[in-house]
């Protein structure tokens, strides 16, 4: 479909944030704005009037504030509008996307360490992206106007890979505890094909999967009573099981809600590998992960 411009004015509660993460916010805000006024500025008619009407509001509303506060300071928003936190998504994401887009132009200029530490700065601004109230909405459309076209990208020169890891799981279990694994992951510099990041409006969803299958050394399975319940997982894991030849180990499973039994009862297959459960906590599920992705190890899957 094409684009058209619409705003969401339902009210949803109150909200609020520190004010080092609101100043991430508005200088994507800033950046949106800026990107959607050069079109405007080109067009006889500009295009995208309303939405640089509605950014200027949020701009203008917040510098003031932001001004007087201090550094521990919060930035409290009464009756926030889905509207709002959905160009609030989109802020954080457009900076998300342009500095991958400047690591994966200049990637191969840079030494390792500047790499290390720009994708660890990106995990922690997914992070920001992905709070509890922002990972409920789609960014506002009009993101996809002006973000960084997509690329084919290379194989990683790390083991040929693009992605370390491919999250596969069930949406009812998106919110909080795949959202809160994906950002410990991203944040220790891995690279997490995972939904809410990789696959943009319009894209082939079945091609944009078995891509990002196709180009992970991993696949980390979060086995739930949902993801037992669900027929489109599960072909995400018979893919990954296809990709385990000559040896690789592909798939690295995470119980949630469920025990050895419960899963022996419903995938034998998945019974018979060493799994770490989600009870065990969040610190404990990512140290199992790094350490199988770190040491590239050939044994059991954690």
């Amino acid at each position: 479909m094409p684009y058209e411009y619409s705003r969401d004015n339902t009210t949803v509660g109150d909200t609020r944030y520190y004010k080092g993460t609101y100043e991430f916010y508005q200088k994507g805000l800033l950046r949106l704005r800026e990107l959607l006024q050069r079109w405007n500025k080109d067009e006889a008619e500009p295009p995208y009037q309303p939405e640089v009407r509605d950014l200027t509001e949020m701009i203008d509303w917040a510098a003031p504030k932001l001004e007087k506060l201090g550094e521990r300071d919060e930035v409290y928003i009464s009756g926030v509008s889905v509207g709002s936190l959905r160009y609030l998504k989109a802020a954080a994401l457009i900076q998300v996307l342009e500095a991958e887009e400047h690591l994966e132009r200049d990637r191969g200029s840079l030494p390792d360490g500047v790499v290390a530490a720009t994708r660890k700065r990106i995990g922690e601004m997914k992070q920001l992206a992905q709070v509890p109230i922002l990972s409920r909405y789609d960014p506002a459309d009009v993101l996809w106007e002006v973000a960084p076209l997509p690329r084919e990208r290379t194989a990683s020169v790390e083991g040929g890979y693009e992605w370390d890891l491919f999250v596969s799981y069930a949406s009812e279990d998106r919110d909080p505890f795949v959202n809160e694994l994906v950002a410990a992951l991203t944040s220790q510099g891995l690279r997490c094909w995972y939904d809410q990041f990789e696959l943009r409006l319009g894209d082939p969803l079945r091609r944009s999967i078995e891509r990002g299958l196709a180009r992970s050394q991993y696949g980390v399975i979060i086995i739930s009573p949902r993801f037992l319940a669900k027929d489109w997982p599960q072909r995400e894991l018979d893919g990954m099981a296809a990709l385990e030849v000559n040896g690789r180990k592909v798939i690295l499973p995470i119980w949630h809600d469920l025990d050895a039994g419960a899963v022996r009862g419903r995938s034998p297959m998945l019974a018979d590998r060493v799994a770490v459960s989600s009870g065990r906590g969040l610190a404990e599920v990512v140290r199992a992960i790094l350490a199988v992705v770190r040491t590239r190890a050939n044994g059991p899957a954690l």
